[in-house]
């Protein structure tokens, strides 16, 4: 990832990132043993209903261990699977679209949060840009987070990164360290539709919800209508 070191109008340097493991205190370090296994308990659940049924499904929330997030990292390098690139492509194409619609409804220096950050890669384009007071990548896949907010650290060691490691699916309600003021949220990959409708509705409401995401944008990568052909070229693993 070849970034400048720095960009103009950030906060002061930081000598490293800060890390908030929201996920792992949830599911297995916890004190209270109780709220701890009421979490094991409701994954158990959705993962066996899931099995269970016709056709039979799992989150793909559940793929993202950290050897989870470098296999699809190295998925996203494949020549048939066009998401990625074609995403980069755009957001740097419509970089100065984006930041002059966002400062047109009062949104400078935002709070920059992004879900489902993975390697932070798309993240680090719009942060020259945008000049964002505080990043806060937001994954599941804690310890492939965590390496990947320090690389980015060292790519502009004047950013204030807040690593967030949590399961946003089910809620949005940020650490107290996170900025409240001018959040914007991110969230490309056209991972929206790993959601059931009415679930991707609910997720939604949850970033715009005050008392939870406070969000006052939000930047959304969508796909559009494929043939099944590209489709599957992309999506089947095998």
């Amino acid at each position: 990832m070849n970034l400048p070191l720095n960009a103009p109008g950030l906060p002061l340097p930081t000598q490293s990132p800060r890390f908030i493991n929201l996920y792992q205190d949830a599911v297995s370090t916890s004190p209270d043993q109780v709220a701890r296994q009421t979490t094991q308990a409701l994954e158990l659940d959705a993962i066996t209903r899931g099995l269970l049924a016709q056709p039979a499904n799992v989150s793909p929330k559940y793929f993202y261990d950290e050897l989870g997030s470098k296999l699809f990292e190295a998925i996203t390098l494949l020549e048939e699977y066009y998401p990625t690139r074609t995403e980069a492509g755009i957001l740097d194409a419509a970089m100065v679209e984006i930041r002059d619609e966002l400062a047109a409804h009062g949104i400078r220096n935002p709070c920059l949060i992004d879900l489902g950050a993975g390697n932070c890669a798309k993240a680090a384009k719009l942060i020259p840009s945008l000049e964002p007071r505080q990043y806060v990548p937001v994954d599941i896949s804690v310890d492939f987070l965590r390496d990947a907010a320090g690389q980015l650290q060292n790519s502009f060691p004047a950013l204030d990164i807040v690593g967030v490691g949590m399961d946003f699916s089910a809620g949005l309600v940020l650490p107290p360290e996170i900025q409240t003021q001018n959040r914007l949220f991110f969230y490309p990959g056209s991972s929206l539709g790993n959601f059931h409708p009415d679930d991707a509705l609910n997720f939604l409401k949850h970033i715009a919800d005050p008392q939870e995401g406070n969000a006052k944008a939000l930047l959304l990568g969508i796909d559009l209508v494929k043939d099944s052909e590209t489709l599957e070229a992309a999506y089947d693993d095998a």
